[in-house]
C-alpha cells in the first residue's frame, strides 16, 4: 500500500485532528501542472482495470492524461496465444475504460520507462503508478493516536502539484518522474 508522509508537526491543540502531509494547502480548484500518468503493465489487464484505473478514476483523474504501456508481443495464458494489447484494449473496454490511451513500450520495465519518457517529452512532468495500485493512503494524527487513512476522492491532483512543486524548487524537473508503487 503506498503511504505518503512527512514528518510530524505539533499543532499545539490537544484534540486536533491534524494532517501529517505537505500537500494539504493545494486547492483541488486550483490552476494545477500539466501531468501524464503513466502506468507501465505486463500480463494484468484485470488487476489493472480493477485496482489502478478504477481508483485513478475515484480520484477523478481526466482518463485523457493516463497512458498504459504493455509490452508487445503474444502472451499465452489460455493457449489463445492472443496479443497483449489485444487483450489490454478489450479489458478496458468491457469495464468502461475505453478512454484510457494503450500504447506499446517494450519487454522489460527499462524499455517501458524509456517508452514513457519519449513518449511524454523532455521537460514535461510524468508520473508512474504501478498497474496494482488501489489505494494511497496518508499519516493522520488524532488526539496524538497516529494513523494512516486513504486520501480522499479528488486529492490526489493535490499530492501531484506538491511533488511538482518540490522537484520544481530542486531544479529536477528536467525529465521529472514520480512514483506511486505497492510497498
Amino acid at each position: 500500500m503506498p503511504i505518503l508522509k512527512r514528518p510530524s508537526c505539533d499543532t499545539g491543540e490537544e484534540d486536533a485532528e491534524t494532517h501529517l502531509d505537505h500537500w494539504d494547502n493545494y486547492s483541488v480548484g486550483a490552476r494545477h501542472p500539466e501531468y501524464t500518468i503513466v502506468i507501465p503493465s505486463f500480463d494484468r489487464p484485470e488487476t489493472l482495470c480493477k485496482q489502478t484505473l478504477s481508483w485513478l478514476r475515484f480520484q477523478k483523474v481526466d482518463e485523457s492524461r493516463i497512458v498504459v504501456l504493455i509490452a508487445s508481443g503474444k502472451v499465452d495464458t489460455d493457449g489463445a496465444g492472443i496479443q497483449e494489447w489485444e487483450r489490454y484494449v478489450e479489458a478496458t473496454r468491457v469495464r468502461g475504460f475505453g478512454n484510457i490511451r494503450i500504447r506499446a513500450g517494450g519487454i522489460g520495465l527499462c524499455a517501458q520507462m524509456m517508452s514513457a519518457m519519449q513518449l511524454v517529452g523532455v521537460g514535461n512532468y510524468m508520473v508512474v503508478i504501478s498497474d496494482s495500485v488501489k489505494c494511497v493512503k496518508r499519516h493522520m494524527a488524532y488526539k496524538g493516536i497516529r494513523s494512516l487513512t486513504p486520501i480522499a476522492s479528488g486529492e490526489l491532483i493535490k499530492v501531484l502539484s506538491h511533488g511538482h512543486d518540490v522537484l520544481q524548487s530542486h531544479g529536477s524537473l528536467h525529465g521529472a518522474v514520480w512514483r506511486i508503487t505497492m510497498r
